[in-house]
């Protein structure tokens, strides 16, 4: 009986891998969110809720507003990346890889959005450097953000160091510029044996994002009001406060990357950030609430972008195996590095 060739039964096993890599994220994500929800509401005994209800309507009509614009700017860098995708289907694939981030170091979240954007026929490092722009555009400008927090912090106050606190987005912009951030990751990709140079963003069109970027969390910031002025009354001074304080649990959150989607983290930066405002126990209420609405959405967004945006290629609709796709041609604002 003759043997099978070595190639095809190389192709077998990849074929097969892949195909129960499908289920096991599937299982990975449901585990994740399970445990994120029963995560949270077991904190919801420690406090007596008292809601009046039309600061909760301001919430949740903000918190919506902040998922779609966090989505529209992610679409905006694709586009300026080069990808012509249809923009339903990537809103759908957006809206889906963002479930995957409540796993342990949230890294199945880029794993699946790189996946789904190349069953689309989009080049991997053309998703992977517009997540690195996602992240570290969030990470920098959830620092400006929170800056009105932490420059009046007790502990800092008539302290010539809490400035620095400023440093740190001004080096994070200055590594996002197009020389440095595409030699570092073309540095990235020659170690994982991919050739050619990424195509990265002027800086113009860097600072566009960032802008958008602040409205968003300034946005959700709005909505961490309206649940607090659902349980507790805010001294009009203490607004400015009360909306930085979503940007400084983000950046807790980011700095657990181990933890599922920052779960605990997140909560604890946000009810720590609101300590100046609120008493602890409402804060870390307003975290909790805050916390389950935003993953509410996520999941409303996931179905209803999903069903939007039709359904995912699958294996026999896709091209014959090559070499990897190359990014579509960049938009004016695109330039490579030199």
């Amino acid at each position: 009986m003759a043997e099978r060739p070595p190639a095809l039964e190389t192709v077998t096993l990849r074929s097969l891998a892949r195909r129960a890599a499908v289920p096991l994220i599937v299982v990975l994500v449901v585990a994740g969110i399970a445990s994120a929800l029963l995560s949270q509401t077991a904190r919801l005994d420690d406090f007596a809720w008292r809601f009046t209800p039309g600061w909760l309507v301001l919430a949740a009509v903000a918190f919506l507003a902040y998922q779609a614009m966090l989505c529209g700017v992610w679409m905006l860098l694709m586009r300026d990346l080069g990808c012509s995708r249809p923009l339903r289907r990537q809103a759908a694939i957006w809206n889906v890889s963002l479930l995957a981030r409540y796993t342990p170091t949230s890294a199945l979240m880029t794993v699946v959005r790189v996946g789904m954007y190349e069953r689309e026929g989009v080049a991997r490092r053309t998703t992977l450097v517009a997540s690195v722009y996602e992240l570290l555009l969030q990470l920098i400008v959830a620092v400006v953000v929170g800056a009105w927090w932490m420059l009046h912090m007790d502990q800092l106050e008539d302290h010539w160091s809490r400035y620095l606190l400023l440093a740190v987005p001004l080096l994070g912009f200055v590594s996002l510029h197009p020389r440095i951030l595409g030699k570092g990751v073309a540095i990235l990709l020659r170690r994982f044996g991919r050739e050619g140079e990424p195509v990265t963003l002027p800086t113009r069109q860097v600072l566009v994002a960032a802008l958008l970027y602040a409205v968003c969390f300034l946005t959700a910031g709005v909505g961490v009001l309206g649940v607090a002025l659902a349980l507790h009354p805010v001294d009009a001074g203490d607004v400015p406060l009360v909306i930085a304080s979503f940007a400084i649990g983000f950046v807790v959150s980011v700095l657990a990357f181990m933890l599922p989607g920052g779960l605990g983290a997140r909560e604890t930066g946000l009810a720590t950030a609101l300590t100046p405002a609120l008493p602890f126990a409402v804060g870390l209420a307003v975290a909790v609430a805050t916390r389950a609405a935003q993953m509410a959405i996520e999941v409303l967004y996931a179905a209803v972008s999903q069903m939007l945006g039709g359904r995912v290629r699958t294996d026999a609709e896709r091209p014959e195996a090559g070499p990897e796709p190359q990014p579509a041609p960049p938009t004016q604002t695109a330039e490579p590095v030199r």
